[in-house]
Formats: C-alpha cells, sequence, structure tokens
C-alpha cells in the first residue's frame, strides 16, 4: 500500500526542515550500518501483522544526494522523483548486509502469510 500525497508531503516537509535545520533525517543522512533492533516476541506474538522495511537501495541513495545537493524544491529533485531508473531498484551492498545481519530475526517469526510490495 503506497502512502498517500499528503503524507508523502508532510514526510519531505519533514525532512527539508531538519535540513535546514541541521538535523538528521534518515531520508538525507542514511547510516548505512545500520541493523534494527530485535523485535519484542511478546508484540509480535499478539499481533497479526509483521512490518518489515528493506535495507539500502540505491533510490535511498540517490534521494539524500539529490536532495542534499539541490534541496527540495529544485528542478533536479522534481525530475529524480519519476526517474525511471529509480522504480524496483535494487538493493545496494549495504542493504544486503543489513538484511543478512537481521535475518535471523525474521526467521523467529512464524509467518502464516508474506505479502511483498
Amino acid at each position: 500500500m503506497d502512502i498517500g500525497v499528503k503524507d508523502q508531503n508532510s514526510i519531505l516537509e519533514q525532512a527539508k526542515k531538519d535540513l535546514l535545520e541541521g538535523k538528521k533525517n534518515p531520508l538525507i543522512n542514511i547510516d548505512y550500518n545500520y541493523v534494527a533492533p530485535p523485535p519484542e516476541k511478546s508484540l509480535i506474538e499478539k499481533n497479526r501483522f509483521v512490518l518489515i522495511r528493506h535495507g539500502v537501495t540505491e533510490f535511498n541513495t540517490a534521494f539524500s544526494d539529490v536532495v542534499a545537493k539541490y534541496g527540495f524544491d529544485s528542478d533536479e529533485f522534481r525530475r529524480f522523483k519519476s526517474d525511471p531508473r529509480y522504480i524496483d531498484v535494487h538493493l545496494r551492498r549495504e542493504g544486503i548486509n543489513q538484511c543478512e545481519r537481521s535475518q535471523k530475526y525474521a526467521n523467529e517469526i512464524n509467518f502464516r502469510y508474506v505479502i511483498v510490495s
């Protein structure tokens, strides 16, 4: 499920504000070594849905670079958002490493169904 345009705009506005204020924002300041902490087993057992985010992709890196260099209001950013090279992109090596380091947590979950977007 895609987030709506309104939600996308609010996320981008927050990242823009953070950039101007010099605050770290994961959309702009990518931590390539980040690995999510282990999930709380009690939460996994109580919930019907578990969301697992992918590792770092080429899109994430390009997005960060374009925003940092040109800003959100630039023509470069507008072109970037519709660039077909960033549709269904591959994980970067760092993203693969993130997935491999987190795999043990996913392996502990007794999934009934898996939905991939």
